[in-house]
C-alpha cells in the first residue's frame, strides 16, 4: 500500500467517524432544544422497573417525572407547590415508590404539597444550574419553601477546578457543553466512574457480613479538604441568594451515611468494601466536615437549619447500600422532618 493510499484511508476514517458524531449530535443533542438534558432532567418520563433484591418486601417500581421534570403528587400544578425539594439520588429515590418516599411522608403529615426537583448524582454546582436554566423555565413556581438536602455528592467533587467553575467557562466552550450530545455522555460516564469509587452507586450491602474497621484510611482529611470546604461553602451560600430570588424560604437538611455506626464505648466504626478508596469511618469524617460548613453558612445566613445527620437515629434495616435509605428508613426521615418543621411550614 502506498503513503497516498495510507493518507486516503485515514482521511475516509476521519470523515466516517466526524460524520458518525455530528449525527448523534443531531438526533441527541440539545441543539435545538432547551438545554435540559445537561442537567439529566427527565420530563414527561415514566418507566417501569424492578427493585428486588435491594430490600425486604421490593417489588416493581413505577418511576415518573412530569412535564415540568418534577415528581410527586402536587397536583400537577407547579402554582400549588408549597415546598419544593432538591437533592441527589437520596432526595430522588428511585427505587422507592411514590408514596414511600420521604417527600411523601413529610407532605402527608404536614397536609402540604410537595414536588422533588432531585436528580441522581446531582451536587450543590448542579442545583444551582438547575436554578440558572431549568426552574425559571417552570411557569408560575412560587413554592414558600426549598428544601435542600445536600452535602453528600459534593464531597465526591472534592478539590476539582472546573467542577467549580461549572458555569464560567468562555461563551463559546460554554455553549458547547451544554449543548453536546457527546460531551453530556463523557460527564456522565466520569460521574458514574466518581460515584461508583465512592460507592455511592445502587446496590444492596449484607451489613450484619460486612468487614468492620475502626481506622480511616487517611488521618489528615480535615486539611486535604479546606480548600473544597470553602468552595462549599461557596455554593451553599450562591444556592441560598437562588432560593430566596424564587420567593422562597431556605430549608438546609445535613446528611449522612448507612455505612458507619457508634459502639457502646463511643467508637465509630464503618464497613469495608472491596476495591473501594474509602471506608465508612472516611465518610463519617467527610460528612461531619461538609455537614458543619452547611451549618455554618445556614446559620450565618439566617436559614432554617436541620441537623438530620446528627439528630436523627437510624436502626437497622433502614439503608439497604452505603447511602440509600429503604421505605423504614424513608419513612422515618418524612417524620423526623415533618417533626422538626411542624409549627413552621404547616399549612393552616
Amino acid at each position: 500500500m502506498t503513503l497516498r493510499s495510507v493518507f486516503k484511508l485515514v482521511a475516509v476514517n476521519i470523515g466516517l467517524l466526524l460524520a458518525g458524531a455530528v449525527a448523534v449530535e443531531l438526533i441527541f443533542g440539545d441543539w435545538f432544544a432547551d438545554g435540559l438534558s445537561s442537567l439529566n432532567v427527565q420530563r414527561d418520563y415514566e418507566i417501569r422497573y424492578s427493585a428486588k433484591g435491594l430490600y425486604e418486601g421490593a417489588g416493581e417500581i413505577v418511576y415518573k417525572r412530569d412535564h415540568w421534570g418534577f415528581r410527586g403528587d402536587y397536583g400537577a400544578d407547579p402554582a400549588k407547590i408549597d415546598l419544593l425539594t432538591i437533592g441527589g439520588s437520596t432526595a430522588n429515590q428511585i427505587y422507592l415508590r411514590d408514596d414511600q418516599t420521604w417527600q411523601a411522608v413529610l407532605g402527608q403529615d404536614l397536609n402540604l404539597r410537595i414536588a422533588s426537583a432531585a436528580i441522581d448524582g446531582q451536587s450543590s454546582i448542579g442545583h444551582l444550574a438547575a436554578f440558572d436554566r431549568w426552574l425559571p423555565q417552570v411557569p408560575n413556581l412560587k413554592p414558600k419553601w426549598v428544601l435542600a438536602y445536600v452535602g453528600l455528592n459534593d464531597v465526591l467533587v472534592g478539590d476539582s477546578a472546573n467542577a467549580d467553575r461549572l458555569e464560567h467557562f468562555p461563551s463559546l466552550q460554554h455553549h458547547i457543553r451544554r449543548k453536546s450530545a457527546i460531551y453530556r455522555l463523557v460527564q456522565t460516564a466520569k460521574g458514574v466512574l466518581a460515584a461508583n469509587k465512592g460507592r455511592m452507586v445502587h446496590h444492596r450491602v449484607d451489613f450484619e457480613r460486612a468487614r468492620w474497621t475502626t481506622s480511616p484510611t487517611r488521618q489528615d482529611w480535615p486539611q486535604a479538604r479546606a480548600q473544597a470546604l470553602e468552595a462549599y461553602k461557596g455554593r451553599i451560600r450562591a444556592l441560598l441568594v437562588h432560593i430566596r430570588a424564587l420567593g422562597a424560604t431556605p430549608i438546609l437538611v445535613t446528611q449522612r451515611h448507612g455505612d458507619w455506626r457508634q459502639r457502646p464505648n463511643g467508637a465509630v466504626e464503618g464497613v469495608v468494601e472491596d476495591k473501594a478508596a474509602t471506608n465508612g469511618v472516611d465518610h463519617h469524617i467527610l460528612m461531619n466536615l461538609y455537614n458543619q460548613a452547611t451549618l455554618d453558612v445556614c446559620r450565618a445566613e439566617g436559614a432554617i437549619c436541620l441537623d438530620l445527620a446528627n439528630e436523627l437515629v437510624f436502626e437497622e434495616g433502614d439503608f439497604y447500600d452505603l447511602v440509600h435509605n429503604t421505605p423504614p428508613g424513608a419513612a422515618r426521615i418524612g417524620h423526623w422532618l415533618a417533626n422538626k418543621l411542624k409549627g413552621i411550614v404547616a399549612k393552616p
